[in-house]
This record gives structure tokens, sequence and C-alpha cells, in this order.
């Protein structure tokens, strides 16, 4: 849809964003909500000075690029130095689907959820690490409950969070109908950003203001 910033663009041009918001005189900023069955966009709304939202500075204009501090699972920190997990930038984009993390970040949380193994049984993790491998298993809702919280910490904000229930997507059949197969919703990668995607941006309302150069992130109660 070009809701990025018009420099990242090949020929020079104003994004559709930039244009709309120029020909209604809109406040440079849109606010994102991708709650599954009601997702939403709203164009020009200034939500700077709403107390819900948290905030972080874009560190690039080009995507919308953050400064991650921490990542946890059930609250405890997996270690991984800002450095590295901003060694090539940390960018919020709706237009990828999946979670994308450093190869660090995967390992590290396989070694978490592996470590859970001795109290809780979590398919795909405990039996072989086939959610690991790239496969879907079968699982019940019992089963996705015990998978922790998986959370990123930005500059200037508290941790944002998403559950298992949000990390882990069911595999629908032919004709689109849910089954009890499911997938982890993240993928590992080096030597590109990480992805902060619609698995993680469906647990908030996501504010892009380009006049104040922040992104804010509020609960979802405040969507329409």
């Amino acid at each position: 849809m070009g809701l990025a910033y018009p420099t990242i663009s090949s020929w020079g041009s104003p994004s559709i964003l930039n244009s709309i918001e120029k020909a209604n005189n809109l406040y440079p900023s849109f606010t994102m909500c991708l709650i599954p069955n009601r997702a939403s966009i709203a164009l020009g709304a200034d939500v700077s000075s709403n107390n819900a939202y948290q905030w972080t500075a874009i560190t690039q204009q080009e995507y919308y690029s953050i400064y991650l501090t921490d990542v946890a699972v059930a609250g405890q920190s997996l270690g991984i130095s800002p450095s590295k997990l901003n060694a090539n930038q940390v960018i919020v984009d709706s237009g990828t689907t999946l979670l994308i993390v450093t190869n660090g970040v995967m390992k590290a949380f396989q070694n978490r959820l592996q470590s859970m193994c001795s109290t809780v049984n979590l398919p795909g993790v405990c039996d072989g690490g086939a959610l690991f491998q790239g496969q879907c298993v079968s699982m019940t809702s019992s089963d996705i409950a015990n998978f922790p919280s998986l959370s990123f910490t930005a500059k200037g904000t508290s941790s944002l969070a998403i559950s298992g229930s949000q990390y882990l997507l069911n595999n629908l059949d032919d004709n689109g109908n849910p089954t009890d197969q499911y997938c982890l919703g993240i993928q590992s990668q080096d030597g590109i950003p990480m992805i902060l995607g619609d698995v993680f941006m469906q647990n908030f309302a996501i504010a892009f203001d380009r006049k104040t150069s922040k992104v804010g992130f509020a609960p979802t109660s405040v969507c329409p």
C-alpha cells in the first residue's frame, strides 16, 4: 500500500500515504490494528497525547526501524545484547506475516522452551523439536496455553509480549477450516533486519507517527 517512507522509492516519488495525507491535509501518522477478523487502519490519527501508548523513536526513516533493548521468554531475558539485536536493524512491518528473528534469538528461544520440558509437555519442542524444523504438530488448546510469552522491549517501552496462541499458527485445511495442526509463526535468518511482522503486531494497536518520528504501542482495547 506504500506506508513506508518515500526514501525507499526507486523512482523518488511520494508514497501513496504521502499523497493521501497531502491531498486531505492529514496529520502525518497512521494507526494499525491487526486483530484477526477486525483489522483496521486510521490515516491521519494523532494519538501522540494518548496515554495508552508507549513510544519509541524511529531510528531510520526508511522502513519503521526501532531500537530493541531486550527479548525475553516468560518475562526472563534471553541475555542477548542490544548490539546483537540491532545489528541489522529492527523494523515493524505489516507487510511481513511472520516474526523474523536472528539465528541467535531463535536458538535461545528454543533452548528456553526445551528447558521447560521437565515440568510441562510442549508438543513440537519436547518430542524432537519438530516446530523448529518447520513442521506443524498436533496440539490441543491446553497444549497451546502451556507455551510461554515471548516479549520484546524497545527503548522507552516496557516489555511488549505476545502469547503462545499468537506465535503458534493454525494450519488450515484446503477449505480454510481450522485443524489441530499448529506451526511456529517465527522464522530466523541472519544478515537481514529483524522484522516484527503480523504475528507480533496483532497483539497491539500500533501508531506510526512521522511528525514526531516515533512508533507507539497500545493495548488492542483502543482499537475500533
